[in-house]
């Protein structure tokens, strides 16, 4: 069964890019023939769009308007590149998860990586993780992060695959980027 690479993927995406303050309000990225992704992104943060010519998918990049010390990033798929036939249901985007979780572990501090489920009414799953190798550093190198929150949420009929990292645990910025996921909603304008 052919499996999307989703979150392995989008981990290690960290391209230079020309990132835009954004204004107050809702965003809403333009998916082209599939809708748009209406999203409450929080004040001071900052929206970068990426799209490469052979790739259909676009990855968006959160971050701070001033300096590095968070990344949010988030890809949202539609149905037709979803590989599974039950694209979107809670088993199908709980083993993507699984799958990421799985894929990191190896790096991780923790011996086992819990999968919870995402609150809210919106088919989700992700879990928390502590880079091994940053673990009691006393300065985090630039670009790099302690602490990852990945997984993969329904909006509407996207599966939005996203992660979270930063140097801090708990944060307010998760706090901030899965509400920004809470409340998103996929406009198809019909």
């Amino acid at each position: 069964m052919k499996r999307l690479p989703i979150l392995t993927f989008i981990a290690a995406l960290m391209a230079s890019g020309c990132a835009q303050p954004l204004a107050a309000g809702e965003q809403v990225v333009d998916l082209g023939p599939h809708g748009g992704l209406a999203l409450h992104v929080p004040a001071g943060w900052t929206m970068d769009r990426r799209e490469a010519p052979d790739d259909p998918l676009v990855t968006l990049t959160f971050g701070p308007e001033v300096g590095d010390e968070f990344t949010v990033l988030l890809r949202p798929v539609w149905p037709e590149l979803g590989a599974d036939p039950d694209f979107g249901s809670p088993a199908s985007v709980y083993s993507i998860v699984d799958a990421a979780a799985r894929d990191a572990a190896s790096n991780t501090a923790e011996t086992e990586l819990e999968i919870r489920e995402f609150e809210g009414d919106k088919v989700g799953f992700y879990f928390w993780a502590t880079d091994r190798e940053l673990v009691g550093k006393r300065r985090i190198p630039p670009g790099e992060y302690l602490h990852l929150t990945q997984g993969a949420v329904m909006v509407g009929d996207l599966l939005c695959a996203f992660t979270i990292r930063t140097n801090e645990q708990p944060s307010g910025v998760i706090d901030a980027a899965m509400t920004m996921l809470r409340t998103a909603a996929h406009r198809t304008g019909a």
